[in-house]
């Protein structure tokens, strides 16, 4: 019985683990892909003055 309970929880932890890294990824991703985007706006807001 404690069997099938520990490997539950260790089942349960590893998907909420890998939910939660994969969250973190996807929003690291997403905001380096936005500074992208901020880095060449802020290039092509600035050649014409510089």
């Amino acid at each position: 019985m404690a069997d099938i309970v520990l490997g539950f929880v260790v089942e349960e932890t590893l998907s909420r683990t890998v939910q939660f890294l994969t969250d973190e990824i996807t929003l690291a991703w997403n905001l380096k892909e936005d500074l992208k985007g901020l880095q060449e706006s802020l290039t092509m807001a600035c050649a014409p003055r510089c």
